[in-house]
Parts: C-alpha cells; structure tokens; sequence
C-alpha cells in the first residue's frame, strides 16, 4: 500500500463516508472514489459494504485498519519532529500526565512553554502512571509527567523537583503561624482520610508512613489525591496528599508540612531508545522552573 491509500483508508474508517473522507483530506469526492478503488484493486479485497448510504467495514479492513492505524501514529509523530525540526522553536508537544499531575501541574507548565513558544501546539492526556508508560512506549505522547519513577528499562526519568508529602486539612484549622512549622506525624488525627494502597499516591503514602512507625487506620478512603482534597474541603478530615495537589489553589483548604519529611519528586519521562523531543536543554530547564513554582505555591495559611 502507498501512503496515499493509507490516507484513504484510515480517513474513511475515520468518517464512514466518501464525502466525509474526501473533505478531510482536502480532495474532490471523485478523486476519493478512484483513490479507495485503487486500494481494493491492489489488495485483491473488497474492504467496505454499502449499507443505508453509509459504508461499512468488513472483517479485512477490521484487522487493516489496526496496522495502519499505529502506523498513522507513527507517521504522525514524524510529521511533528519534522516541525520541530524546521525551526529553532518547540512547535508540538504531547504529554501524557497522571489525574494529578495533569489538574495542578499542566497548567503551570503551560504558562512557562507558551510564554517561550507562543505558536506551540500542546497535547495533553491524563490517565495512571501505567497509562504513561503505555502512552510513551506506543509513541502516542512524546514525554510523560509522573510523581514516580515507574522503573521501567525502557522510560527515562528525570527528577524536576524534590518535595515532600503534606498535610491539608479544612480552612481555619490551624494559624497562620502554626502552618509556617511542619505537624508532627505523630499529631495526625485518627479522622484521616486514606488512599486505596492500590493506586500510585495511596502506595506512596502508605510507605512512607510505615517507614516513619506510624501506623493509621482510615475511615474513609478514596483512590485520588482530588477526590482526598474534595473530603477535605467538605469538612471530613484531614488528608496525607502529593505537594502538587497541596499547591493547586483552593480557598478552603490549608496545607502544612510534615516531619520528619516524607519525600516525594516529579518527574518528566521519556523514551530510553529515542532522542529526547527537546533540541538542547533550555525546554527541560522550563520544565523544571515550572516545577519550582508550582512547589514553592505549597503551603498555605
């Protein structure tokens, strides 16, 4: 198959029709007709049915479609690295994130790479960090934000920013003064809201909590930092939580440090086997002032 059926193909699996796929492509509806013909002739198959004005596609064009499908993925990641390429500015970027991370993180981070690169077009996805993993691994996102590293021998981590885990809890719990000095662990009430251990903050905290002796036993416990902040805000408790979502803006919650310290970083991945998207390291370097800021946002009166 030539690139062009390919483009044919896929744009008429896309949109169902030879007018819709014709438009998407920039061609006449004729010239789609004879470009899908000649995919079929050249394949020796029929690839779609018509039914109620509309084509369907058979079982081959089920399975063809899934090769050319991670092939449109890869064509379209050399279409971005060509742009990339062509002038001295970042001109795309796809970042697969993690919920947190994606809420509280990206959009920091975005205010640092347009303020550079106004004209770049930014991508962005929020799934677990497995999902991360996959995005980079299956080349759907360029680089990856984490609050881990997911030690895999074919992601690249590195470390934007260290931290630590903190305490929030609803507005006027503490004083302005007693939110400038860390809570002891040991002064964590018992209505503490807890992570499931099977989700990647829960684990954490789960961790590090038993690394310092203490051992706690949660009446309510939800699966993200956001739903941990939304009981907090309620009025449900206190909550052990990330520092980027210690740092998102929030009125009715206060945040405090704790001690001893319980650490934790953010982390930009990437794809071990490939050039880094970056040209130099002046964008990792926003990456990284972008990490900065968001941190230094942490605790509030």
């Amino acid at each position: 198959m030539r690139l062009r059926h390919i483009e044919i193909f896929q744009a008429v699996m896309q949109h169902g029709s030879i007018s819709a796929a014709a438009k998407a492509l920039s061609i006449s509806q004729p010239a789609a007709t004879k470009l899908l013909q000649s995919v079929e002739r050249s394949l020796g198959v029929a690839l779609f049915q018509r039914v109620g004005g509309r084509l369907v596609a058979t079982d081959d064009a089920q399975r063809l479609f899934v090769e050319t499908d991670m092939l449109n993925h890869g064509l379209q990641k050399i279409q971005r690295l060509a742009a990339n390429l062509r002038t001295p500015e970042l001109a795309a970027l796809d970042i697969a994130a993690t919920a947190t991370m994606a809420l509280n993180f990206a959009p920091v981070l975005c205010g640092h790479l347009r303020r550079q690169f106004p004209a770049l077009r930014l991508r962005l996805s929020s799934t677990q960090t497995q999902g991360v993993v996959e995005s980079l691994l299956l080349r759907t996102a360029q680089v990856g934000l984490t609050l881990n590293d997911p030690g895999h021998p074919s992601i690249s981590a590195r470390l934007l920013a260290s931290s630590a885990l903190m305490v929030i809890a609803p507005a006027g719990t503490w004083s302005a003064a007693e939110c400038a000095k860390p809570l002891p662990i040991a002064a964590l009430p018992d209505q503490l809201i807890g992570f499931d251990e099977s989700s990647p903050v829960g684990s954490q905290v789960a961790r590090c909590l038993a690394l310092c002796g203490h051992e706690q036993q949660f009446l309510t416990v939800v699966h993200s930092a956001h739903m941990a902040s939304a009981m907090v805000e309620a009025g449900h408790g206190y909550a052990v939580v990330d520092p980027v979502t210690a740092a998102a803006p929030n009125a009715r919650i206060q945040a405090r440090m704790l001690e001893p310290a319980l650490p934790i970083g953010m982390y930009l991945l990437t794809l071990s086997s490939e050039p880094s998207p970056f040209a130099g390291g002046a964008v990792v370097k926003l990456f990284e002032e972008a990490a900065r800021a968001l941190l230094g946002q942490q605790v509030r009166p």
